[in-house]
């Protein structure tokens, strides 16, 4: 006996229906499967250029500490950048005074805000609750309901003085790169200042060759130097920095006071 006409219709649907729906799941695999296969390359792309910029901070650190002057090796189709900074050209936030802060930051940022940022950032450090003229302790930060109070100790990073009251991020962000807490000189040595420090302290001797592009400047004991390491590959990238003491001692030549992954794209 033969089917009635509706019911063949019927099942002709169903059946249009199942392959659509079979073939939108098809689709929808293969999409996933694509998008994940893309992710694991690209982590992988990631792990290899993160490897690479903590290997070229290590190889830098081996040139200042060891004499090691050979390039640092890596695959062709990656590139590397390093620079070494020394950080007794910079502020250093914890051993400088009031009265040193000040006439450091005023040309630039202005007497009067760098008024402020000065007695900020001792009543940060001081071990009272005696507010400078300009100044904060735990009552100004209570008030303002950030949540924390000044450590009345010193900085243990630089980053610190985000948190310190009434600096703005736009000024933080401005002056971070011109500070340290590694350095614990209470003088900025002007020759291996950044050059917007320079500039601003009426400096206008030529700034003295990196000492990785440089055969006639060495690395000197007990200074902090901070090395920058940033590998690309295929579009992807990573930086390493990290702070370094040399010590001159055979068995830890160097000491490694801190580390920061900067970026990982």
């Amino acid at each position: 006996m033969s089917c009635r006409p509706n019911q063949s219709g019927i099942a002709l649907v169903i059946v249009l229906w199942s392959v659509a729906l079979l073939t939108l799941l098809v689709s929808t695999i293969t999409a996933i499967s694509r998008s994940y296969l893309q992710e694991v390359a690209l982590s992988i792309v990631q792990i290899e250029a993160r490897n690479e910029a903590e290997g070229a901070v290590q190889s830098a650190i081996a040139q200042l500490s060891l004499g090691y002057d050979r390039p640092y090796p890596h695959p062709l189709d990656l590139t590397i950048s390093t620079t070494i900074g020394d950080e007794s050209g910079k502020i250093d936030l914890n051993t400088m005074d009031r009265a040193q802060l000040t006439k450091i930051l005023s040309p630039l940022v202005g007497a009067g805000e760098a008024a402020k940022v000065a007695d900020r950032v001792t009543d940060w450090r001081d071990p009272d609750d005696s507010r400078l003229d300009f100044g904060a302790e735990a009552h100004e930060y209570l008030q303002s309901h950030l949540g924390f109070a000044p450590r009345n100790n010193q900085f243990r990073h630089v980053d610190e003085f985000y948190q310190v009251f009434g600096v703005s991020r736009a000024l933080a962000a401005r002056l971070l790169p011109l500070l340290t807490v590694y350095s614990r000189r209470s003088q900025i040595d002007l020759a291996v200042a950044p050059l917007a420090l320079r500039h601003s302290l009426g400096d206008a001797a030529p700034p003295v060759p990196d000492l990785l592009s440089s055969s006639s400047r060495h690395a000197e004991l007990g200074r902090a130097y901070t090395i920058t390491s940033t590998a690309t590959k295929a579009g992807s990238s990573a930086t390493a920095r990290a702070v370094v003491v040399l010590t001159g001692r055979p068995a830890d030549p160097y000491r490694v006071v801190s580390w920061q992954w900067i970026a990982l794209q």
